[in-house]
């Protein structure tokens, strides 16, 4: 069943490539392509790790290469993600960070669902960060909101999603429809990662149904170097912090790139709900649904934005975590339920045991 799955891995400029390759590599899938865009002395060693695996194990890995990551807004990240789905050619498709251990079992199960039930385009089980307990050697598994939307209608589906999001974008795809989702990102120029991000996921609810199994979990991600008390990451190998938010973008950007994502999303309603009323609903669907992944800056952050100077160069760094980790929290959509895998879990056994391996091996290097 794995055949008809390929795994498209974006890398940039981390260390984890190997341990994921070496992870995936194990399992038979149609294809699993690496989409990098790492600095020259990076992407030399990213080769170097592919060739070697190439050898040992009889995975069908592409490499692609892209120019290094520059942009202000990020853009180039999901130009590059398009491309990478461009180059698919088996009948599903799945993005899987260098960070992430997918589960195959899941995976099966997704495909299966899918061949049955062709008006969904997206399957998904539920998916977990690894971050660090209090103490020393411990983890917590914190879970990212998915979503399961049945409703015939895209418009439906598209005002469910902005009142209750979830998240797609890391779900198993029918690569067709993949296919469609970002040749609408790339036509509407919609060319930064915050709007790109929510753009990705509300073209999915919008052009098909989405299921996610409850009782099944699809990845764990590697989160130990995440901060705590965000979703988050707080190191600067993840693209999350890299980048402005998406209220702090100066206001004449935020109208142009705002315009293009509305526009976009409402031709892809238009064409799958042709007799669409509610269309100028949109706004403050659309409002709510950016704030609440994003989440609506506080008076603290105004003030922090406006003072950054004084705020960085004159308050103790300690000062700094407690106004971020307190008062500043960042609302990403991350869901505080506790989990309901146990640590017993023979699939989250072994991914710590990778995790704990590779650490040891690079605290001895």
């Amino acid at each position: 069943m794995l055949k008809k799955l390929t795994l498209i891995i974006p890398t940039f400029n981390r260390d984890y490539l190997e341990r994921c390759l070496d992870y995936v590599s194990k399992y038979p899938f149609g294809a699993i392509i690496v989409a990098d865009s790492s600095y020259d002395e990076k992407k030399n060693q990213n080769r170097e790790i592919i060739e070697k695996l190439r050898l040992t194990t009889r995975s069908n890995i592409v490499y692609l290469q892209y120019p290094s990551e520059s942009e202000k807004y990020g853009g180039d990240i999901y130009r590059k993600w398009a491309d990478a789905v461009s180059h698919v050619d088996t009948e599903y498709c799945q993005i899987c960070t260098d960070k992430e251990f997918p589960i195959p079992i899941t995976q099966c199960k997704c495909m299966k669902f899918l061949e049955a039930n062709i008006e969904y385009g997206v399957a998904d089980g539920i998916h977990f960060n690894i971050e660090s307990g209090k103490e020393e050697g411990s983890y917590i598994l914190r879970r990212i909101p998915t979503t399961t939307l049945c409703e015939s209608d895209g418009w439906m589906r598209f005002t469910h999603m902005c009142q209750n999001p979830g998240c797609t974008l890391l779900g198993l795809h029918r690569t067709s429809l993949q296919k469609n989702v970002y040749s609408k990102l790339t036509h509407y120029n919609i060319n930064d990662i915050r709007f790109g991000e929510i753009y990705l996921e509300l073209q999915d609810v919008i052009l098909g149904k989405c299921m996610t199994f409850e009782d099944s979990v699809m990845t764990y991600r590697d989160a130990l170097q995440s901060g705590q008390n965000s979703g988050y990451a707080r190191k600067a190998d993840s693209s999350a912090i890299r980048y402005p938010q998406i209220w702090k973008y100066p206001s004449e950007e935020y109208v142009i790139k705002y315009a293009r994502f509305k526009n976009g999303l409402k031709e892809s309603i238009l064409e799958v709900s042709p007799d669409c009323k509610d269309i100028m609903e949109m706004d403050p669907l659309l409002t709510h649904f950016i704030e609440n992944r994003f989440g609506k800056p506080h008076l603290l952050q105004k003030m922090s934005i406006l003072t950054s100077l004084y705020y960085k160069l004159c308050l103790p760094r300690w000062v700094r975590n407690m106004i971020q980790n307190v008062f500043l929290k960042d609302r990403c959509g991350i869901s505080y339920i506790s989990p309901t895998i146990p640590n017993e879990n023979p699939d989250y056994k072994q991914i710590c045991q990778i995790i704990s391996d590779y650490q040891k091996k690079n605290t001895l290097l």
